[in-house]
């Protein structure tokens, strides 16, 4: 090994944040860190707080180093700057995120940022097929409800035509 003072530089080259975990709160992991997921998961209503553990890895002080993160369709910006390698979200509603990180190392470059996207998926009864089903139940109940009550308003007029009946044949009778 040889160490080149005239080829020293004052800074490293471009370093690089990584996404090293996503956990679930069902304690399952959504990813390892190796490579990028393949397509972006879909998780079930009840999987709606994630945490993700990241890092990146730098020559210099990796103590020092400090991490900015955000969850587009939740976060409106990124983070304050803090030495924490993880960050947990919870409460998610269903749509679309990406979860995004990007490093400052102890010279103050900041490196290029990581993403990773997931879909959270809407409750049961918060899709199209269960909105469908409520409508034709509301359907179904205004029309039994006017049946009803058509039936109800032919028997009284029967009533009725039987007691007109009646009292004309007593009537008559007299």
């Amino acid at each position: 090994v040889r160490f080149d003072l005239s080829r020293a530089q004052a800074q490293p080259p471009g370093f690089q944040a990584l996404v090293r975990r996503v956990v679930s709160n069902q304690d399952r992991m959504l990813f390892g860190g190796f490579g990028t997921a393949a397509a972006p998961p879909a998780l079930a209503a009840y999987e709606d707080t994630l945490r993700f553990e990241f890092g990146a890895p730098t020559f210099l002080d990796e103590s020092a180093t400090e991490y900015q993160s955000r969850l587009d369709g939740f976060d409106g910006d990124w983070s304050a700057w803090t030495r924490d390698v993880r960050r947990e979200y919870t409460n998610l509603g269903s749509g679309d995120f990406t979860f995004r990180v990007r490093a400052r190392n102890l010279a103050g470059q900041v490196s290029e940022e990581a993403s990773y996207g997931f879909t959270i998926l809407p409750p049961w009864y918060r899709t199209w097929w269960a909105y469908g089903a409520a409508a034709l139940l509301l359907a179904l109940g205004v029309f039994g409800v006017d049946r009803f009550q058509r039936r109800r308003l032919i028997g009284k007029e029967r009533e009725r035509a039987q007691f007109a009946e009646a009292r004309l044949r007593a009537g008559a009778a007299e």
